[in-house]
């Protein structure tokens, strides 16, 4: 049996509070204009993170699903259930119609390696503009959780290639990492401030 075409997978990566989610959808409508393709989706690492101590572990599954999908197999995952705190039933996510991978941890050396195009998010006012995005956006139910996603957001960017805090929270380029100096940004295709 012949496997399916490739599916091309976009990863739309940045900060919490950058405005990833809304660039996302404004790409995958943009995208639903083109004779090409009939519409884009869009899976967000939120249905992936294992609770709010969860960002590697989604990841790690956001790895999983553009392997499978840029090999032409369906991608098999268990999306996180806030409320119970535990994976649900498997969902199935065909390959076919772009995929815009969005969220915190979207971009890992894995992802950038398959997708199509990778786009790096940034909010103008740094990162108390990413706080009061935030805030606006999930009210009582992030705030508490704020730095506990923040030096998770922050440890990824050390480990994948050398931006770290300028003690403000907000990252900077030139810390180490496993990948030396580089900068997150360079891993973009496109940066967008939004």
């Amino acid at each position: 049996m012949p496997r399916a075409s490739r599916t091309p997978v976009i990863v739309v990566d940045g900060l919490s509070g950058a405005g990833k989610t809304t660039f996302a959808h404004a790409l995958a409508d943009a995208l639903g204009d083109l004779p090409r393709w009939d519409g884009a989706r869009i899976l967000s690492l939120d249905t992936l993170y294992e609770g709010w101590h969860g960002l590697a572990a989604g990841s790690r599954c956001a790895e999983e699903i553009v392997e499978a999908l840029a090999s032409g197999e369906p991608a098999r995952y268990r999306p996180w259930d806030w409320q119970t705190g535990a994976r649900g039933d498997e969902e199935v996510l065909r390959p076919g119609a772009p995929v815009i991978l969005e969220g915190c941890g979207a971009l890992t050396s894995e992802t950038r390696r398959r997708a199509v195009l990778v786009i790096w998010i940034e909010a103008s006012g740094g990162a108390q503009e990413r706080y009061r995005r935030a805030i606006t956006r999930d009210g009582d139910l992030y705030e508490p959780w704020w730095e506990v996603w923040a030096e998770q957001d922050e440890a990824r960017l050390v480990d994948l290639g050398g931006r770290e805090s300028d003690g403000d929270g907000a990252a900077v380029p030139g810390g180490g990492g496993a990948l030396g100096e580089a900068d997150l940004r360079g891993w973009a295709d496109f940066v967008v401030v939004t």
